[in-house]
């Protein structure tokens, strides 16, 4: 069990469990988590159902996101676009 702490956000406490189930032969889900210059980020990705190489296909969506948000400068903003009104 970890906890990650923020001086302006709440202590999260986490843990981390897969199980590969009552019909698959390995467990093809993975999970990430770390602290990046964005805050704090979770990623599950799940198998694909007992597929060959599912396992490796979740861990490379995993790392893959993870990697992908690492690296955007801490600048970066979820921003919405503009709501604009509908005519029916």
């Amino acid at each position: 069990m970890s906890k990650l702490l923020s001086p302006v956000q709440p202590i999260i406490t986490f843990a981390e469990q897969c199980d590969r189930g009552m019909v698959r032969e390995e467990n093809q889900d993975s999970v990430r988590h770390g602290r990046i210059a964005l805050g704090d980020v979770f990623i599950v990705a799940d198998g694909i159902g007992g597929y060959k190489g599912g396992a490796v296909a979740s861990r490379m969506v995993a790392e893959g996101f993870y990697n992908h948000l690492a690296a955007l400068p801490p600048t970066t903003r979820q921003t919405r676009p503009s709501a604009k009104p509908r005519r029916w």
